[in-house]
């Protein structure tokens, strides 16, 4: 749950930068030694969309993940659908 806190408060547009990100309160219990910087990037390589349709008024939710590659083109990694 917390690592969903984290993701859940990146803001519009994502953090400025690395050093930001490390410096949320969430993050705080991590050991200095546990962190990988150079692993660590604020672009995003991944698009989520969550969505909910409805027929004859039932409801079914999705959600489509996205790897992006940089050139204009989203693979689809992973897709679920099912009905409330």
């Amino acid at each position: 749950a917390e690592a969903a806190d984290v993701l859940s408060s990146r803001p519009l547009g994502g953090w400025v930068d690395v050093e930001t990100f490390l410096g949320l309160e969430l993050l705080s219990r991590v050991s200095g030694e546990a962190v990988r910087s150079d692993l660590l990037s604020t672009t995003s390589t991944y698009l989520t969309l969550r969505g909910t349709a409805y027929f004859q008024d039932v409801p079914g939710d999705f959600e489509t993940l996205y790897a992006l590659d940089g050139t204009n083109t989203a693979r689809v990694v992973r897709r679920t659908r099912g009905a409330r």
